[in-house]
C-alpha cells in the first residue's frame, strides 16, 4: 500500500471509531488520541505519524495495563479486527468488576455451605463480592481465577504455602469466631478491612550479559511469554555493542501470526537496517514449524515471503531461557532450566552442556511430556507437584549432571525440591537450585547468542 492509501485509510478508520456506540462507555477525540473511559477503565487508540497506531487499554482497578498493541496501517479489516479484540478487553470494565473470593476446606463441604451465605450477605448489603467454595486438594487448579484465597480454620497450617504459590493474590485465614457462626456479615467487614491494603511488587535485578557476544550488525530478538489470561510478547533491538535500540511488549489475548508482522511493521520502520530477527516460541520449533497444544503453524513460511531480505531464527522458549542464563553468568558451564508454567503441566526443560545447547536430532530434547510416567497419578495439590517436578528434575540430573539447575515454578521452593532429590541421588551428586520468578530477559538474552550462533554458522 502506498503512503496516499495508508493516509486514507488511517483517517477513514479514526472517523470509524468515533461514529461507534458502546452502552456505558464514553468515546471522544483528543488531539492525536482517540479516548474510550469506562467507569473501570481507560483505553486510548494513539495515532503517531508513518500511520503507527496504538491500542492499549489500562484497567483503573488494578492500575495495570491489560491490553497492548500496535501496528501500521495496511487494510481496514485488519485494523478493526485488532480494534474489537481491544473492545473485548474494554466491555469487560464497563461494570465494576467483582472481587471473587475462593473459600477453602478439607473436603469444601462447610465452606460450600458458608459460600452460599455470603452470595445471599452480598446481594441484601450491596457489596460486590463473588464467593465458591471448593475442597483443598483441588483449589490448585482453578485458584488462578480468583482474587481472594479464604483458608478455613481446619486447613490454616496450609496459608503459608498458598501464600508461596500465588504470590500475586490475597490469601487469608478466616478467623475461627467468624467460621464457628457462619457470620456472613463480620466476613465481609473482615475483607474489606484486609483488601484496602495490598502487596506491592518488588523489582527484580535484571541479567546483564557476562560473556562475549559479538556480532556487526543489529538484532532484533522476540520473546513470546504465555500465561493462564494473556500472552506477552516482548521484544528489543540491540546494537553492534549489545546495547539496547529499542524495549517494547504488546499483550494480547493469544498468539497469531499477525501480531509477528505487526510487531516487525514497527520496528522495521525505524531500524530498517535490521538483517537478523531471533524469535523464542514455546512448543517444539523444528523446520520453521511451531508444534504447540496440537497445533503445528507454519512460522517461517509466512514471515520470508513478507520480508524477503530478512534472515530469522526460530528458537523453543526454554532453549532460549538456559541460553540467556548461560551468557548472564560466568561460573557454570553446564545448566538445566526447569519452566512449569501452570499446575499439571509437564516442565519445559533447557540444557546447555560445557557451552553448547542440547536440541536433539528432532528438536524434542527436555520435552518432558514425553517421559513415561502417568501424569495424571499426580494430584493438583503442591505436594504432588513436587513430586511431579522432582522426577523431571531427576531425569535431567542423571542424563546432563548440570551444575547448577534453574528452576521457575510457583509451588515449591529449592529447600523442598533438594530434600525430595536426596531420595535419588547422594547429596554430593546433586546440583546447585536457584528458582528464578522473573525471566524474560533471560529469553531475549538466550534470542540474541543464538542468533549470532546460527548465523556464524553460515
Amino acid at each position: 500500500m502506498d503512503e496516499f492509501l495508508r493516509d486514507i485509510h488511517t483517517l477513514l478508520f479514526k472517523e470509524w471509531i468515533l461514529i461507534q456506540s458502546i452502552e456505558g462507555c464514553d468515546i471522544k477525540e483528543e488531539s492525536k488520541k482517540v479516548i474510550l473511559t469506562t467507569p473501570y477503565c481507560h483505553a486510548e487508540v494513539v495515532f503517531n505519524d508513518h500511520n503507527l497506531i496504538e491500542l492499549s487499554v489500562t484497567n483503573l482497578v488494578t492500575d495495570k495495563i491489560d491490553f497492548y498493541l500496535h501496528f501500521q496501517m495496511h487494510t481496514m479489516s485488519h485494523a478493526i479486527s485488532l480494534y474489537e479484540e481491544m473492545l473485548q478487553c474494554v466491555k469487560q470494565l464497563i461494570n465494576e468488576p467483582p472481587v471473587r473470593v475462593l473459600l477453602t476446606c478439607t473436603s469444601g463441604l462447610t465452606t460450600g455451605m458458608f459460600a452460599a451465605q455470603l452470595n445471599e450477605a452480598t446481594t441484601l448489603l450491596s457489596k460486590n463480592y463473588e464467593f465458591d467454595a471448593i475442597a483443598y486438594h483441588e483449589l490448585y487448579d482453578i485458584a488462578k481465577n480468583y482474587d481472594v484465597i479464604l483458608v478455613a480454620p481446619q486447613v490454616s497450617s496450609k496459608k503459608t504455602k498458598l501464600e508461596t504459590c500465588f504470590k500475586k493474590k490475597t490469601v487469608l485465614t478466616i478467623p475461627s469466631t467468624i467460621f464457628a457462626k457462619y457470620d456472613a456479615g463480620a466476613l465481609l467487614e473482615f475483607l474489606d478491612e484486609h483488601l484496602s491494603s495490598r502487596r506491592h511488587p518488588t523489582t527484580a535485578r535484571l541479567p546483564v550479559i557476562s560473556r562475549p557476544v559479538p556480532h556487526q550488525t543489529k538484532i532484533l530478538t522476540i520473546a513470546t511469554v504465555r500465561t493462564s489470561h494473556r500472552t506477552r510478547m516482548i521484544y528489543r533491538v540491540f546494537d553492534q555493542n549489545n546495547k539496547t535500540l529499542l524495549d517494547n511488549e504488546v499483550v494480547k489475548f493469544d498468539f497469531q501470526i499477525n501480531d509477528l508482522f505487526d510487531i516487525l511493521d514497527t520496528v522495521l520502520l525505524f531500524h530498517p537496517d535490521i538483517p537478523i530477527i531471533g524469535i523464542s516460541l514455546p512448543g517444539i520449533i523444528r523446520d520453521g514449524y511451531m508444534d504447540f497444544c496440537d497445533q503445528k503453524i507454519n512460522v517461517l513460511g509466512p514471515l520470508n515471503k513478507r520480508y524477503p531480505n530478512k534472515r530469522f531464527y526460530l528458537f523453543n522458549d526454554v532453549n532460549t531461557l538456559v541460553s540467556g542464563y548461560y551468557i548472564s553468568q560466568n561460573k557454570y558451564q553446564t545448566i538445566s532450566f526447569l519452566y512449569q508454567p501452570s499446575m499439571g503441566s509437564p516442565c519445559g526443560i533447557g540444557s546447555v552442556f560445557k557451552g553448547q545447547l542440547i536440541e536433539g536430532a528432532h528438536k524434542i530434547a527436555g520435552e518432558a511430556k514425553y517421559l513415561p510416567f502417568n501424569k495424571e497419578q499426580f494430584q493438583k495439590t503442591p505436594e504432588e507437584q513436587l513430586k511431579f517436578l522432582a522426577y523431571q528434575a531427576a531425569a535431567v540430573i542423571s542424563i546432563y549432571d548440570p551444575e547448577i539447575l534453574i528452576v521457575s515454578c510457583k509451588y515449591t521452593n529449592k529447600h523442598e525440591l533438594r530434600e525430595l532429590l536426596k531420595k535419588y541421588f547422594p547429596e554430593e551428586y546433586l546440583p546447585n537450585i536457584h528458582f528464578i520468578e522473573h525471566f524474560k530477559e533471560y529469553g531475549l538474552l538466550g534470542a540474541l547468542i543464538l542468533s549470532i550462533q546460527e548465523e556464524n554458522r553460515g
